[in-house]
């Protein structure tokens, strides 16, 4: 007896053993997978934090609004200060990318090491990232760009107000995500609640429902604000461009139509020098005051008549050298027809720049002499001037050569090829417009406030000036700059009156909830002790209908502990009896189990035996279709072998001898004709009985038609000859083994016997066979089983083809665009392989069909038209007899494919 207890005791250990090894592992397992999907989580939040920052919203002047602290916080929260350090480090250093200093990226981690330290004491984030920015975060922008970056104090503000705003909004949303979404239970933190916080929540809440739309108004409106100030700029800069354009066209245009009259007083002068001529030239010089020196010059280059400073001959031999060189001609060539008038920029190196234009004289349309005038380039800097008195801008005037001819710009003197400002950013607004932005070691804003908006305009088609006007950002920045510090400062404000109200309220609500939560925790001992509750009071509805309900389930619950104690001394008797009833139909309840079991055994036993006499059925039934398939493709192949070989023999033989005997009778018949002829042409007086009989039998239509006869007779025997070569080879009865044969003159064959059915009928158009024969070898195989799957494959593409292209009985045309086809391509394949692939574009298959094509009896076509025996012997051809490979690509009225792959050798057995 004891023996056996302890075999008892040591087999309980032993199963008590094994559980808590199995428990074991289970939880091993457990904690694996717990912090494999924390880890993973873990590193989704840290490159969400740079990413956040790298997906940043761009507000205005180089200011972005960063999300990557929404990361960074949640991070913090969830596994700690030193992991959110690291989220920090990750997160911050794009800010050094983004803005070209690294002191973003130092407040940042501030913020985690922040938050991180005294998230023991306060579990409200919101409001512990509020106390950092307010008090820590701000003044440590202030100290980092007034000091490191020597920004304004004006922009400082900016800056300080901007991120300060960032700040609070992105900790709103780390808050809102930690309460309200599932990814605390994915990092599935020990330390972490998993139930909501109601003070938490409306404090939530009530911030959002006051930061969110203000801030997503200041957005819109700093964007607007911007969008409007540029929109300014581009009408500004479109305006002076337009004007100046403008007036210069006119300038060139009052001085041209002065030369050109200037032509004609030399075209009246007889292109000679004259009184009238130099008077002319000297009247026209005091006139427009902007004309240097004027010149008259005929054919040969010589001068007529001058006017202005300098001497003649001097200014015109070297004005004539300078314009030569610009305009690349001889002084010959300045003559010519082909010369228009044209405005020149010379610099000759002995005098200051100026322009020079130059207007051809014509007379009897020939170009017979020149007015060339040198112009003070004071003018045009003047009328530059007239346009930036009002406007604070700066203007350049450009030749083709984009050479400055003058501008307000000091750095830009004549001649000197136009350049941007070096070291700056080119900003495309549109076609004509872009902002220029410096570079250097310098905040995003302030680059901002030193660029320019810059617009490039064509003074016009047929001059050669370009106009490019420059407009300062720095006014229009200051004034928006002050716009938004007011907007952010005024949104700040409310945001902190936000955060205080918002934890004064959420207190407020929830204080009873807590005082009830507290009363009720001991209820049960504090009724079972008689103990005295105080109730608590509030202001709302709500609160005082819940402790209503709650004071009324304490007098119930305190009623129904008196009638459970009284009940329980009925129910222990009550126990004891049900438990002797229990006991004795757990007996009879073990008997009934235990015939069902033998019963349920029985039942599965015949269950087995039915299923495997069910399966050998079912194979029984697939060997009978496939044996009953192939001996009618058996009787059906011989029948057939046999009628067409017999067919071939019997029609053979006489047509062997009427095509043997029809050479000779074509040359008896041209024998008789040629001797005819001869007849007529030696015996001139021919009785005349034989030329009426000649007439009578029409001698001349016989000699024409009787060849043509022949021909016709000779082509037909011919066509029943082919036919008969090719059912002979079709049937093939001599070539039952396998032998090497030629796949192309098997296709041939077949498709010779299947003619009659390609040929257009009234029914439908003819087929078109589009043969694609590769090089391919002798190939081992079955000739006479072959041919019929070929035969089995195009008949059934040509049935296809009929029902779908079908003449239309209204009409009689085709009632399809496209004409009926097959395609037969034949190639190697895997270097020992025979593809054979017939396609057509007839009416497809279904896609439930498909799967049921070489099933034996299945048809798609109309009871009586087919056996649904072809396919299925065909498979067995090719797949069972060849070894190779058979199966169709098909669509609903897209044609359908049949592929054939064989090999080139068959194994022998």
């Amino acid at each position: 007896m004891v023996l056996h207890q302890n075999r008892l005791i040591k087999k309980l250990r032993g199963k008590k053993f094994r559980n808590v090894v199995t428990s074991s592992k289970k939880l091993a397992v457990s904690q694996a997978h717990w912090r494999l999907r924390s880890s993973f989580v873990l590193a989704v939040l840290i490159l969400a934090g740079y990413a956040g920052n790298y997906f940043n919203l761009s507000l205005f002047f180089g200011v972005d609004f960063l999300f990557g602290s929404i990361a960074v916080l949640m991070v913090v929260w969830l596994y700690g200060i030193g992991w959110g350090a690291v989220a920090a480090m990750l997160a911050g250093s794009h800010t050094f990318l983004l803005w070209g200093h690294p002191y973003a990226g130092i407040i940042l981690i501030g913020e985690a090491l922040f938050v991180g330290w005294w998230r023991r004491k306060c579990p409200n984030l919101l409001l512990l990232d509020g106390f950092y920015w307010i008090f820590v975060g701000m003044p440590l922008v202030w100290l980092f760009y007034s000091i490191p970056l020597g920004v304004p104090s004006q922009t400082v503000f900016l800056v300080m107000f901007k991120q300060g705003i960032n700040g609070i909004f992105n900790a709103l949303i780390a808050s809102l995500l930690l309460t309200h979404s599932p990814i605390p239970t994915w990092a599935d933190r020990p330390k972490i609640a998993k139930t909501l916080s109601l003070q938490q929540t409306l404090f939530n809440l009530l911030v959002a429902f006051v930061l969110f739309p203000a801030l997503t108004l200041l957005v819109l409106n700093s964007r607007s604000a911007i969008s409007n100030m540029e929109k300014t700029i581009q009408a500004n800069l479109e305006t002076v461009s337009t004007d100046l354009a403008i007036e210069v066209r006119f300038w060139h245009q009052q001085n041209l139509n002065a030369l050109k009259q200037l032509a004609e007083v030399a075209v009246h002068s007889d292109i000679k020098s004259s009184i009238k001529l130099q008077e002319s030239t000297e009247l026209l010089q005091r006139t427009f005051s902007t004309i240097d020196q004027l010149f008259v010059m005929n054919r040969e280059g010589q001068t007529l008549s001058f006017a202005g400073i300098g001497s003649t001959i001097a200014s015109y031999s070297e004005l004539e050298k300078t314009i030569t060189e610009s305009i690349g001609m001889k002084a010959s060539d300045l003559t010519q027809p082909s010369i228009t008038s044209q405005v020149l920029l010379i610099d000759d190196h002995h005098a200051p720049p100026r322009l020079v234009q130059i207007v051809p004289i014509i007379r009897n349309y020939r170009l017979v002499g020149s007015v060339v005038s040198e112009i003070d380039l004071s003018h045009l800097a003047q009328l530059l001037k007239s346009f930036t008195t009002l406007r604070e801008m700066e203007i350049t005037l450009l030749d083709r050569q984009d050479r400055v001819i003058t501008s307000t710009r000091l750095d830009m003197p004549t001649l000197s090829k136009f350049k941007q400002r070096q070291g700056g950013e080119i900003r495309p607004l549109n076609d004509k417009v872009y902002q220029w932005l410096p570079l250097g070691e310098m905040p995003i804003m302030m680059r901002w406030k030193k660029s320019f908006y810059v617009q490039k305009t064509s003074a016009g088609e047929k001059l050669p000036f370009q106009v490019i006007v420059a407009v300062p950002t720095q006014p229009h920045f200051i004034y928006l700059e002050n716009l938004y510090i007011k907007s952010l400062s005024i949104l700040l404000l409310i945001t902190a009156l936000a955060l205080a109200m918002a934890n004064v309220i959420s207190r407020w609500l929830a204080q009873p909830l807590l005082q009830l939560a507290e009363l009720t925790t001991d209820l049960p001992d504090k009724l079972l002790n008689q103990k005295a509750i105080h109730w608590p009071n509030s202001w709302i509805t709500e609160m005082n209908t819940l402790v209503s309900n709650s004071q009324f389930m304490a007098e119930l619950l305190e009623q129904k502990f008196h009638e459970i104690n009284a009940a329980k001394e009925q129910l222990e008797q009550r126990v004891q009896e049900r438990t002797r009833e229990l006991s004795t139909a757990n007996q009879e309840l073990e008997l009934e189990v235990s015939k069902r079991q033998r019963v349920a055994e029985a039942l599965q036993e015949s269950e087995a035996l039915l299923r495997t006499q069910a399966k050998d059925l079912e194979t029984a039934l697939y060997e009978l279709q496939h044996t009953q398939a192939q001996l009618i493709q058996t009787e059906k192949m011989s029948s057939l072998g046999q009628l067409v070989a017999g067919v071939a023999h019997e029609i053979n033989n006489p047509i062997n001898f009427i095509y043997g005997n029809l050479i000779h009778a074509q040359d008896y018949t041209q024998d008789l004709l040629r001797l005819v002829e001869l007849y007529q042409q030696h015996c001139p007086n021919f009785l005349s009985i034989m030329q009426e009989e000649i007439e009578a039998i029409d001698l001349d239509f016989l000699k024409d038609d009787l060849p043509k006869l022949m021909d016709s007779m000779q082509v037909g025997a011919e066509r029943i000859h082919e036919i008969v070569q090719s059912l002979r080879s079709f049937s093939r009865l001599d070539e039952a083994e396998v032998k090497a044969v030629d796949i192309h003159e098997g296709i041939d064959s077949t498709l010779m016997i299947l003619k009659s059915r390609l040929k257009a009928t009234l029914k439908h158009p003819g087929i078109e066979v589009i043969k694609e024969y590769g090089q391919l070898p002798l190939v081992e195989c079955y000739p006479g089983q072959l041919n019929q799957v070929f035969m089995n494959i195009l008949v059934n593409s040509i049935d296809s083809l009929e029902d779908k292209f079908t003449y239309n009985a209204e009409e009689n045309r085709p009632s399809l665009d496209s004409l009926p086809w097959i395609r037969i391509y034949t190639e190697i394949v895997k270097e020992d392989w025979v593809a054979i692939r017939i396609s057509d574009n007839g009416m497809g298959i279904k896609k439930d069909q498909s799967c049921k094509l070489f099933d034996p009896f299945f048809t798609t076509k109309p009871i009586g038209k087919g056996t649904g025996l072809g396919l299925s012997i065909s498979y067995q051809i090719i797949v069972e007899k060849h070894g190779g490979k058979l199966y169709c690509v098909a669509e609903p009225k897209q044609g359908a494919e049949f592929m054939i792959e064989i090999p080139l050798r068959q194994t022998r057995g």
